[in-house]
């Protein structure tokens, strides 16, 4: 694997789902915040479990979209 390889790997693979994800947690507790009346003292904790499981299928999302552009990357581009 050449330096490239190595770099474009980490880039795509594990560098990119990660600022989308910090991106979009930050989107969420932006925009949460701004709605306070979400935040009711009867459905708090199902409320933070809703968004949790939200945050975690949106972290998903991100994985598999990195690696699907990393093999495509690496299918079109690299092997002949």
């Amino acid at each position: 694997m050449s330096l490239f390889q190595i770099h474009l790997f980490y880039s795509t693979f594990l560098l990119f789902p990660l600022f989308i994800s910090l991106f979009l947690f930050s989107y969420f507790l932006f925009f949460f915040s701004f709605f306070p009346h979400f935040f009711s003292y009867d459905c708090n904790f199902l409320y933070f479990l809703v968004l949790l499981t939200v945050l975690f299928l949106l972290l998903f999302f991100c994985f598999f979209l990195s690696f699907s552009l990393f093999l495509f990357i690496y299918l079109f581009l690299f092997i002949p």
